[in-house]
């Protein structure tokens, strides 16, 4: 751990020479919350089913979900980290692929929450929500400051994304590009390169998702959105390819499926969430 966290350290203090670098000379690794399916830095509620594990920085309220499901048996391994107070959980399961899963949590447990669930409750967590909020909000940043390396444009009910045959391809769009009902399609694009898409909020710091991104299936666990300055994100009823960092955003009032990872300031949700780790890009 404390190698890790001096790595971290190092990251953070050489974020300025990051990014003025090219973009294939950046780590892109969401750190310690890699390991979770949903990595939510405060409260938690409508969850319903998550195929991975899933930390919670605040409180969790939710009714009936089931957690773990997807993601491997790992012993000694917690399916759901609550470093504040399980409000509320009256049905469900936790998981560990195939086996039962267990929970931990700091704070209180309600009294409605179903006997079936492992609790546990705990004095300490395996995980440092602060210190990852610092780490992957300046991640965030240095994303956002890296050169595209292709190009955007816009034909009818297409959007497409022409790469540069690159090892790490990054792309900018705005709310407005990711908002229509276009299909996205890729070009030059190598088959197992790495994807960074920029997001770029509206003026309320918004973004609703309508496009249809079935065409980044190919590249299933190396897309990465990068939301760096929206407080809302909202996705309507789709399945969405690709996995979210968005550090200052509540992922509000969505359904549909992710097919990746998400971290989130909050999340106010139904949308399921596959098991489909983001790759680290050493």
């Amino acid at each position: 751990m404390k190698s890790q966290t001096t790595w971290r350290r190092m990251v953070l203090l050489a974020g300025v020479a990051l990014c003025t670098t090219p973009s294939h000379a950046l780590d892109i690794d969401l750190g310690n919350a890699g390991s979770y399916s949903a990595f939510i830095f405060e409260d938690v509620s409508g969850m319903a089913t998550t195929a991975g594990r899933v930390a919670v920085g605040g409180n969790l309220s939710v009714t009936t979900a089931t957690i773990g499901a997807g993601a491997p048996a790992l012993a000694s391994t917690p399916t759901l980290v609550v470093r504040g107070n399980v409000s509320s959980y009256t049905g469900g399961a936790l998981w560990s692929s195939t086996s039962a899963g267990y929970g931990l949590y700091l704070g209180t447990k309600a009294a409605t929450t179903a006997a079936t669930l492992d609790l546990r409750k705990v004095t300490s967590l395996p995980v440092d929500f602060d210190s990852e909020r610092v780490y992957l909000s300046a991640m965030s940043e240095q994303l956002r400051d890296q050169p595209t390396t292709g190009q955007v444009s816009v034909s009818g009910g297409t959007l497409t994304l022409t790469g540069t045959n690159s090892e790490v391809e990054v792309f900018s769009l705005s709310a407005a590009q990711v908002g229509g009902t276009q299909k996205v399609v890729l070009a030059n694009v190598l088959p197992d390169a790495h994807i960074v898409v920029n997001l770029s909020a509206d003026t309320l710091r918004r973004i609703s998702f309508g496009i249809d991104t079935v065409a980044l299936a190919g590249w299933k666990g190396r897309v990465l959105f990068n939301a760096h300055d929206a407080e809302t994100l909202q996705f309507n009823g789709l399945t969405f390819w690709g996995s979210l960092l968005a550090a200052n955003a509540c992922v509000c009032s969505s359904t549909g499926r992710l097919e990746g990872s998400v971290v989130a300031r909050k999340w106010t949700s139904t949308m399921n969430i596959t098991y489909t780790p983001f790759v680290p890009k050493p």
